[in-house]
């Protein structure tokens, strides 16, 4: 099974997944509301919800990193506003044709 997408074949693979009845006829009504296939909607669906759950990841993976670098969890604040004014900074030093480490200005903040 293919499909074109954006100037691209897309090569798909056949799946059966099982869902209860009203999430079924659910997707059914918006598919005739939408004018899209229901494969499509369950793809769509299927990958906005894996972003969103890598994104509500995310704070846990940073809790983590800043454990093992040894940092409590109330730097954390502190943490990102100085990454955010370090990047900036790096921005209007690369700019100026300079380059800079943001990462280690941050941990030097953070560790002072």
């Amino acid at each position: 099974m293919t499909r074109e997408e954006g100037g691209s074949i897309v090569i798909m693979t056949r799946h059966t997944v099982s869902l209860p009845g009203d999430l079924w006829a659910e997707l059914q009504a918006k598919s005739e509301a939408e004018g899209k296939t229901i494969e499509v909607l369950a793809e769509e669906a299927l990958r906005k919800g894996l972003a969103d759950r890598s994104w509500q990841e995310l704070p846990g993976y940073g809790a983590e990193c800043g454990h093992a670098l040894g940092f409590r969890e109330e730097q954390a604040a502190d943490g990102v506003h100085a990454w955010r004014a370090e990047k900036h900074r790096a921005g209007k030093m690369r700019g100026m044709g300079l380059s800079t480490d943001p990462l280690a200005s941050v941990l030097y903040v953070l560790k002072s």
